[in-house]
C-alpha cells in the first residue's frame, strides 16, 4: 500500500536537504523535566518524512529514526538482516552491546512486509538513557516503500507504546504526554516528551477523546468540508480521524478521493492523486478553504497547506495532498500536511489528542 503511494505521488525527486540534527533538553524543575528532540525536514526521492536521532546500545549505536503515531512498536533493522531495505541502513548489532537483553518473541509490521524478532536495550533519546526497552530487531524488510526513505528505524509512539510508560517509572519525563511541532518548509521540527511545548503554538489546545484505542490515536471530527461545495459531503455525519506522522498525505476513501478530486480539478487548479497531470501553481488562490471541526474547534487550511508545490523546468507545479486508498470507509488520515499547520498533542493518560494553532 505504502509502494503505491510512491508511484501514484507525483511528487518527482526532491533532493535530501543535508541538515545536521541537533538535540537538545528543557529543564523545569523537579524530579523529571519534558526531553525535546530537534528534527530535520527531510526530503528524499519525492517523499517528506520528520527524521531524529536516538540511539541503541551500550556504547550508543546512533540511528535515525521517524517518529509514528500510528505504530506502538519500534523497529530499529538488525546486523543479522542481509534484505536490501537493512543493508542500506545503519544496522544495531546487539553483540557489542553490554546492556542487551534476548527476547527473541517474534513480530511482524502490519502491512509493511518487514519483520523480525524483539530485542531489549538502551535507549538514548536527546542525552537521556531508557533502561531495559523492548523494540523490534528487524531481520526482514522487502519493503520497496521503506527503502526510499532515508531513517534508519521507527521510534513507536502510537496510542498503547509503553516508550512513555518507562521513561515515567524511570523518572525521565513527568507524565505520559508528548506534542508534535512540524514545521513549514524549510523548517524542521520537535518531539516534546513529558510535556507540550507552549511556545511552539498559540492560543488554547482543543483536546478530543480518543475513540478506539486500538487503532492508535483516533479521534471523531464533527466535520470536514471544502468551503462553497456542500456536495462534496467529506463528512456528512461525522468521521473517525487517524494522526498519522509518517506520511504526508490525507487519506480518505476512493469515494471521497473523488469528490474531492472533482472539485480541485474541476475548478481548474490541483488533482487528487492518482493524477495524470499537474496543474500550475498559480491557479492556488481559486480553490477552496479546507474546514475542519474537530472537538467543536474550526481548523482551516488554505490551498497552499493542503497541496504541494513543485517546480519543475522552471514552471511551478501543483499536486494535491488528498490519496484515496480502497481500504478506507469512514476513515481519514491526517499526516504531515496538516501537522505542519497545528501542533498536536498526545495524553496517554487521559486517552485525548490536542490541536493548537502552530507558530
Amino acid at each position: 500500500m505504502l509502494r503505491l503511494l510512491l508511484l501514484c505521488a507525483c511528487l518527482g525527486a526532491l533532493e535530501a536537504a543535508a541538515v545536521e540534527v541537533h538535540e537538545t533538553s528543557k529543564s523545569t524543575g523537579g524530579n523529571s523535566s519534558p526531553i525535546s528532540l530537534l528534527l530535520e525536514n527531510s526530503k528524499a526521492n519525492g517523499i517528506q518524512m520528520f527524521i531524529g536521532n536516538v540511539a541503541v546500545g551500550t556504547p550508543p549505536q546512533v540511528m535515525s529514526a521517524v517518529f509514528d503515531t500510528q505504530h506502538a512498536l519500534s523497529y530499529f533493522p538488525s546486523i543479522k538482516c542481509e534484505d536490501p531495505g537493512c543493508k542500506m541502513r545503519k544496522r544495531y548489532d546487539s553483540s557489542i552491546s553490554s546492556t542487551y537483553k534476548e527476547d527473541g518473541t517474534p513480530f511482524t509490521l502490519p502491512g509493511q512486509n518487514i519483520s523480525g524478532f524483539l530485542s531489549t536495550d538502551s535507549l538514548h533519546v536527546a542525552g537521556n538513557t531508557v533502561a531495559s526497552q523492548t523494540f523490534g530487531e528487524g531481520t526482514s524488510d522487502n519493503n520497496t516503500f521503506d527503502q526510499m526513505t532515508r531513517n534508519d528505524g521507527t521510534l513507536g509512539l502510537g496510542f498503547g507504546n509503553d516508550t512513555l510508560l518507562t521513561m515515567v517509572n524511570q523518572g525521565l519525563i513527568p507524565e505520559q504526554v508528548f506534542g508534535l511541532w512540524l514545521g513549514r518548509d524549510p523548517q524542521g521540527g520537535e518531539l516534546s516528551l513529558g510535556a507540550v511545548n507552549k511556545d511552539l503554538y498559540s492560543g488554547e489546545m482543543t483536546w478530543a477523546n480518543i475513540v478506539n484505542s486500538a487503532a492508535s490515536w483516533t479521534v471523531m471530527a464533527d466535520s470536514i468540508a471544502l468551503d462553497g461545495h456542500p456536495e462534496a459531503a467529506l463528512c456528512p455525519d461525522g468521521c473517525s480521524v487517524i494522526m498519522a506522522s509518517t506520511t504526508p498525505y490525507f487519506m480518505v476513501s476512493l469515494e471521497r478521493a473523488k469528490a474531492i478530486s472533482d472539485i480541485l480539478g474541476g475548478n481548474s487548479g490541483c488533482q487528487t492523486r492518482p493524477a495524470s497531470t499537474s496543474w500550475t501553481a498559480h491557479t492556488l488562490s481559486g480553490l477552496p478553504t479546507m474546514q475542519i471541526k474537530i472537538g467543536g474547534r474550526m481548523m482551516e487550511m488554505t490551498p497552499q497547506q493542503y497541496t504541494f508545490v513543485l517546480t519543475f523546468g522552471g514552471q511551478q507545479l501543483c499536486a494535491s495532498g488528498f490519496f484515496g486508498l480502497p481500504a478506507l470507509t469512514d476513515q481519514w488520515l491526517f499526516g504531515t500536511l496538516f501537522m505542519q499547520q497545528f501542533y498536536t498533542a498526545y495524553d496517554v493518560e487521559n486517552g485525548r489528542v490536542g490541536f493548537a494553532d502552530s507558530v
